[in-house]
């Protein structure tokens, strides 16, 4: 999660936002991993629909506006 708090950092200059995806159930991992700041946090096996669902929700979010 290091990597992550890195780039969060608000001087970084990254505005990616991180989705994670783990075969660790610990309640521990998620919060880190929120804390870190991951917008979205899947456990394994994954549900498909639902990071196909997150994933296009959050590209929705952090693209450009279309051209007129």
């Amino acid at each position: 999660f290091g990597v992550m708090q890195w780039l969060s950092r608000p001087n970084s200059g990254v505005r990616s936002p991180f989705v994670v995806i783990t075969g660790d159930d610990s309640a521990g991992t998620r919060d880190k991993a929120l804390a870190a700041g991951a917008v979205r946090f899947f456990q394994k096996p994954l549900a498909m629909p639902a990071l196909l669902a997150a994933l296009d929700t959050l590209i929705a979010s952090h693209s450009p506006p279309a051209a007129v």
